[in-house]
């Protein structure tokens, strides 16, 4: 069974498989009367009852410094209502109770955190983190406070220089990348790195060298990502470091190290160097966007200049800045890395994504991917391998600078890194009004990527867009002043729309609720994972719960991917 849902649509195992065509539509769609406090309070979650195929919705509707107060709604899986029922938890209990993502009105934590000093030196705090339940966004805010630090130095010494860490607050400890210091040798921090473990008693336990024979310069750090981290809250994955060769002005030339000889660096969690792996890159100026874990093996992805791989961006390299603004790349590359070797290395040239740019049929004007400034968000699989990017272009706001989204482009690569098509698709999010100012602007917002597949190996994407922006307002006296507090928060749709993976087309979007019914995501789950036949083999179902913008009601869809 495949799925994979950052926002973890509902997916309900179907034992049989209807072979006709398909027509854009959803199985069904159901709207029900919630009461005024049910459609005031908050979605706690939906409950799955596998053993009398039933789905609950359950709302908070009244919380005291005792109780908390439930008002649940009951349905089949044909989505027909059954009943309302009224609960309540005792708040001693609530840990056991309904709400679970109660731990409490608060709790704290200790972890580490590094950084550079001013002087670039790595620098190790403990923290306290102290969590806080917030009811009306049904979940916690935090507080960090800074406590001890250390400096870490070599055997000699001599102080390091901090580049990147990885922090794991769940188990207290820090990853930190770090290079050697030498009063006699500037250029030794880019050659003499080291990853150091660090626990939250600011123990090192594990010190990881990295030596290299000619300078380079870490372009890429960060935690690996798959479908499975994507739904699970609080996933410790390996820290991935990739390393590039450093000449420019100011350094010494790295005599024998060629432009494109990249090397990464796989470190797990209890700080264990699981591969380094050497590779030629066909691009340089790579602005890696993420690195992807498929069964055992690593894809990184990203934009970049493929005109001279001769020559070093090492200037870029070590600015952010310089990268972001780089005023077009010429190719994309994906990288796969197994064990200790390479896979693949692909280039798609910008020529590439023009030609093989599909959009729906019932949306026009959208544009194509040209190499330009984009935000590329996440990655996904599909079952036969086949790999999909999700970017969004985007365009800066003339007054403050901020990104407004418009198209997204969802790039489709076979197994081995070879462009099959780009699919462009209209978000549809909606433009701000006087009020507010950039506050009621949707396009503020970027768009997240799902894909569920069907009997026949296609895939239906789910691209969520936040389609409005809603408000809510609470004033307070004192003496004799009146404050209006405002808060704006997006609400989201789901743009379904489903992939021929033979011949890489696209069909029609379908918009889940239409225009008058949102995710209820931003307190909850909108969503839950429902097996019919107790079975992890057959055709997947989708089914997605909404609210109401304006009516007290609720909406639920039932998708089959075999008729869609």
């Amino acid at each position: 069974m495949f799925l994979s849902l950052p926002f973890r649509v509902v997916c309900v195992i179907c034992v049989f498989c209807i072979q006709n065509a398909f027509a854009q539509q959803l199985e069904k769609e159901v709207k029900q009367d919630v009461s005024r406090k049910a459609a005031r309070g908050k979605l706690n979650e939906i409950v799955n009852h596998a053993d009398t195929k039933q789905i609950e919705l359950s709302f908070v509707t009244k919380s005291t410094n005792k109780k908390i107060k439930y008002e649940s709604y009951f349905f089949d899986y044909d989505l027909n209502f059954i009943k309302e029922e009224n609960s309540e938890d005792e708040l001693v209990k609530v840990k056991r109770g309904k709400l679970k993502r109660y731990k409490g009105d608060s709790y704290s934590v200790i972890g580490l955190e590094a950084k550079a000093d001013m002087f670039g030196n790595a620098v190790f705090k403990r923290k306290e983190i102290t969590y806080g339940w917030n009811w009306m966004k049904m979940g916690y805010s935090k507080n960090v406070k800074t406590l001890d630090k250390i400096k870490p130095k070599t055997d000699d010494g001599s102080k390091m220089w901090f580049f990147n860490a990885y922090e794991m607050d769940t188990k207290g400890e820090v990853l930190a990348l770090v290079g050697e210091k030498d009063k006699k040798d500037a250029a030794a921090r880019l050659k003499n790195f080291s990853v150091l473990h660090v626990n939250k008693e600011l123990d090192i336990l594990h010190k990881i060298e990295l030596p290299f024979e000619y300078l380079q310069y870490p372009i890429y750090f960060g935690s690996v990502q798959s479908d499975e981290s994507h739904d699970a809250e609080d996933v410790l994955t390996d820290y991935v470091i990739v390393f590039a060769p450093a000449e420019g002005a100011g350094m010494n030339k790295s005599k024998g190290g060629a432009a494109n000889s990249y090397t990464l660096v796989r470190i797990n969690p209890d700080g264990v160097l699981v591969d380094r792996i050497a590779f030629n890159s066909k691009g340089n100026a790579w602005k890696i966007e993420g690195v992807y874990q498929i069964g055992q093996s690593l894809v990184a992805y990203g934009p970049c200049k493929a005109k001279d791989v001769t020559e070093s961006y090492f200037d870029a390299y070590k600015d952010p800045a310089k990268m972001a603004e780089m005023d077009k790349f010429t190719h994309f590359q994906m990288v796969g890395l197994k064990s200790k070797s390479v896979g693949f290395v692909s280039l798609s040239s910008i020529e590439d994504f023009e030609k093989k740019t599909k959009t729906p049929s019932n949306q026009k004007g959208l544009s194509s991917y040209n190499g330009k400034r984009v935000e590329i968000a996440e990655m996904r699989t599909a079952p036969n391998g086949d790999m999909f990017v999700l970017a969004q272009d985007y365009k800066l706001e003339l007054r403050d600078k901020e990104r407004l989204y418009e198209d997204a482009y969802i790039f489709h690569f076979s197994p081995g890194g070879e462009l099959k098509a780009s699919y462009s698709i209209d978000p549809e999010s909606k433009k701000g009004g006087l009020t507010g100012g950039g506050l009621t602007d949707a396009r503020h917002y970027h768009c997240t990527l799902g894909l569920v597949a069907n009997s026949n190996g296609d895939v239906v994407l789910l691209l969520k867009s936040p389609r409005v922006i809603q408000s809510e307002s609470n004033s307070s006296t004192f003496l004799s002043t009146v404050t209006t507090t405002s808060y704006y928060w997006p609400r989201y749709q789901i743009r379904a729309a489903r992939i021929n993976m033979v011949n890489a087309s696209i069909s029609d979007v379908k918009i889940f609720g239409n225009d008058d019914y949102y995710l209820f995501d931003e307190y909850g789950d909108s969503e839950v994972v429902i097996r019919e036949g107790g079975t992890e083999n057959g055709a997947a179902k989708l089914i997605v719960v909404c609210e109401g913008r304006k009516e007290k009601k609720i909406w639920l869809g039932k998708l089959n991917p075999d008729r869609f």
